[in-house]
This record gives C-alpha cells, structure tokens and sequence, in this order.
C-alpha cells in the first residue's frame, strides 16, 4: 500500500512511465463509475483551475489518445500498490 501523498510525489517526480489505475466521475454530466488502468502513463501539465479542484492530467506513453483528468481521490492504485488515503 502507498499514501495518496506519497503517490502524487512519486508520479511528479517519476521520469518514467508509471502504472495508474483509476475511477472516471463527472458530476456535471452524471457519468463515471468505470475503473480506468494506463499501464505506462506520464503526468501531464494541467490547467490553472485543475489543482483547485484537485484534479491532475494523465497520458498514456505512445498513444494519440486524449489526456485524462483524474480526481486526486479516485486514484485506487500506483505501480501495483493499492493507494490509501
């Protein structure tokens, strides 16, 4: 298992791709609920209104799809570690 803060840390300071599992929620749209995992993702620059709002922005490595924003606590797991608040 690994802290949530001790999980954005290693994802800000990582220059390698890391594993990410995650919840989609948009409460505007009244839609989520389906468990995302990027197997080799890097974090990405973010909105000034994102860090707010406690969102971070994810890519998958090699891949034209768009980025992810992803609510800091829906994060489930890092690098195979179950994440914890």
């Amino acid at each position: 298992m690994i802290t949530l803060g001790d999980a954005l840390r290693q994802m800000e300071a990582s220059k390698k791709a890391f594993q990410l599992k995650f919840v989609t929620c948009n409460l505007s749209k009244n839609t989520g609920g389906e468990l995302i995992e990027l197997t080799a993702a890097f974090k990405t620059g973010a909105k000034y209104n994102m860090k707010r709002n406690d969102l971070i922005t994810v890519r998958q490595e090699n891949s034209a799809d768009h980025p992810y924003p992803v609510h800091i606590h829906l994060i489930t797991e890092l690098n195979h570690k179950k994440v914890i608040i």
